[in-house]
């Protein structure tokens, strides 16, 4: 579980250091998070995704992140990665396979 959450980290980390804050019209960076389901170990995704950010120096004040759950549900899951992507954020993330992989499939 510590390498997939230092993996998502780092593609996220990635993902903001080339970004350098090409953000919103308000100036805050956009990050969006899909979490397939409700579970310990994906909260724990998330909460380092937030303590990562907030190292760097990303806080509320120059930054929206939005977190959507799909509570385990397919059809849930692929609705709120469009929605996600039709939204433009600066950043998106999927937590668990199938949160990526819909993320990934409607960034194309």
């Amino acid at each position: 579980m510590k390498k997939i959450l230092a993996l998502v980290l780092s593609a996220l980390l990635l993902c903001v250091g080339a970004l350098a804050l090409s953000a919103c019209d308000d100036g805050r960076l956009r990050v969006s998070v899909l979490q397939f389901a409700q579970h310990g170990s994906l909260d724990n995704c998330y909460e380092g995704i937030v303590q990562g950010l907030a190292e760097r120096g990303y806080t509320e004040e120059n930054m929206n992140l939005s977190l959507h759950n799909a509570n385990s549900d397919s059809a849930e899951n692929t609705t709120a990665a469009q929605s996600i992507i039709n939204a433009s954020p600066d950043v998106a993330v999927g937590i668990a396979t199938p949160s990526a992989y819909a993320l990934a499939n409607f960034a194309r």
